[in-house]
């Protein structure tokens, strides 16, 4: 199933030199050693640079004080393409964004072949097609005469205080990369925040997409990652990341469920149709009972997944109360008695509210990032 993926920090957050952040990207200099670069290209660069890193040397030296001398974008492709297919999805949805006016710099990386993402670097001076020395391009903008100035900016094309702009090329992604998926006949990506997504499959009646779509984010402060990276967590650092791995094992085990669910809806359909045709079925109650099986595994799995996250951000209740249904329930096998039924109805209520509060905290946290 492709994932959502579309980040573009803040100028503010840019805290990474700007050659630095290129070999990085390309895999050039000290990270040369790093294997795993599909192919990189840089587009619209102008004649008097002999590379793009002889562009960001000189747009770092030249360039305005205190401004921001490059943006990003960094976002994920369909790991059911091949690197080619991705490729050309990426690139040309960066061409649609930026036309030929914007100078900018692509690498696609993906390490083990199931993690495709792309980096870009670009500059906010639009292109004007007037010839000039290379440190007059960054220059500041001379309106009545441009040739004597340097490129117009247009940040605000790109980023915005409210978050507008950056939702719209968010959706702009999306809606490129669907018609791919769409045309391969693969599950579509959603810009949308989590609970949006569900809402939007409630109001469509898509009852096993809202079961996938349950569940809270995976998230984790990018600082986290830049110090496990460096080897330097801090404390707090180790809960974090071991948190942010169940919430995706559990997204994983969730995506996975709905395909199998979906499947034997489809199959069920399949053989509904089957069945007022033909009197041999045994073909398909074959292929029903494997896929049943794999979502009783999948299950099993999620639920372990899932009680193991609600316990740890209960600090240990949640686990106390289920081991006390537990034995409740063992008490109950025995001997019924009205105290144990009622007391293991309080401890499920209260373990359905645990949950409760916690994945609300977990949309309100979202929602305010979006």
């Amino acid at each position: 199933m492709a994932i959502y993926h579309f980040h573009s920090p803040l100028p503010s957050n840019i805290k990474i030199n700007v050659l630095n952040k290129h070999d990085y990207d390309n895999r050039e200099g000290k990270f040369r050693n790093i294997k795993d670069l599909y192919r990189k290209e840089t587009f619209n660069l102008p004649e008097e640079f002999k590379n793009v890193r002889d562009f960001w040397k000189t747009a770092d030296v030249y360039g305005r004080v205190n401004e921001r001398t490059y943006l990003i974008y960094e976002f994920a492709l369909p790991k059911e393409f091949s690197d080619e297919k991705n490729w050309e999805i990426g690139t040309g949805f960066l061409k649609q964004h930026f036309g030929d006016k914007f100078v900018y710099n692509v690498s696609m990386h993906n390490d083990k072949g199931d993690s495709p993402h792309m980096h870009v670097m670009f500059y906010t001076g639009q292109l004007d097609g007037i010839k000039r020395n290379k440190m007059d391009y960054f220059k500041n903008y001379n309106s009545k005469n441009p040739e004597k100035g340097g490129l117009k900016k247009r940040g605000g094309k790109f980023s915005s205080d409210g978050g507008d702009v950056m939702r719209a090329t968010r959706k702009e992604f999306e809606i490129y990369v669907n018609k791919y998926l769409r045309g391969a006949g693969i599950e579509e990506i959603s810009s949308e925040s989590l609970e949006t997504q569900k809402k939007q499959a409630e109001k469509d009646g898509d009852i096993l997409k809202v079961k996938m779509l349950d569940r809270e984010a995976a998230q984790i402060d990018g600082n986290v990652l830049k110090r496990l990276k460096k080897d330097k967590l801090i404390g707090g650092d180790k809960e974090k990341l071991e948190e942010f791995k169940e919430k995706k094992r559990i997204k994983y085990l969730k995506e996975k469920l709905y395909e199998l669910q979906k499947g034997l809806k489809e199959k069920l359909e399949e053989y509904e149709k089957y069945k007022k045709t033909n009197k041999n079925y045994s073909d398909y109650f074959r292929d029903i009972s494997d896929i049943d099986v794999k979502i009783y595994k999948n299950n099993q799995k999620l639920k372990t997944v899932e009680n193991s996250v609600f316990n740890k951000m209960t600090n240990g209740e949640f686990s106390k109360n289920l081991f006390e249904i537990t034995e409740i329930n063992k008490r109950l096998k025995k001997e019924k008695k009205q105290k144990d039924v009622i007391l293991k109805d309080r401890l499920i209520k209260k373990l359905n509210d645990m949950k409760k509060v916690i994945l609300e905290d977990e949309v309100k946290k979202e929602n305010l990032k979006n």
